[in-house]
């Protein structure tokens, strides 16, 4: 199990590699056509460009994927440290994965679509979230401290 784990966790490292080198040379491209192709230096914020055939449009979906299965290893190992010592944090453990849940949500969310409530709402919970994880990783941190 510990084999496919890290099998698991090297092809999505090299994946999201090749894909941020692709969106990058993607990006590149755009910039220099329309600066030194169409000459619109100046219109520069505002290029006729087709979104709809950009890679870089998939690369949101691709990194929601791989955010699911980061999620699906943490509760993999999380049950397997549990499994071996019998005694495991589980509020911390909860709290890594509702954080990178939230994550992934926020990836997939379109941004034009969505009302203020509910950015306040999901900017509320990742405050939150980020709240307890501090505070439950320096009560942790103490405890070891003092043993």
């Amino acid at each position: 199990m510990d084999r496919i784990i890290k099998i698991t966790k090297n092809t999505l490292i090299l994946l999201l590699s090749l894909i941020m080198i692709y969106s990058l040379l993607e990006i590149v491209l755009i910039t220099l056509r329309t600066i030194f192709i169409k000459n619109e230096l100046i219109n520069f914020l505002e290029p006729k460009i087709d979104k709809a055939n950009l890679f870089i449009s998939t690369v949101q979906g691709l990194i929601a994927a791989v955010l699911l299965i980061t999620i699906l290893i943490e509760v993999i190992e999380s049950l397997r440290e549990y499994k071996q010592k019998n005694n495991i944090n589980y509020i911390n453990v909860i709290i890594e994965i509702a954080i990178i849940a939230v994550v992934r949500h926020i990836l997939i969310m379109d941004f034009e679509h969505i009302n203020g409530n509910t950015l306040l709402g999901v900017s509320s919970l990742i405050f939150v979230l980020g709240f307890l994880y501090f505070i439950l990783n320096k009560k942790i941190k103490l405890g070891k401290n003092e043993e």
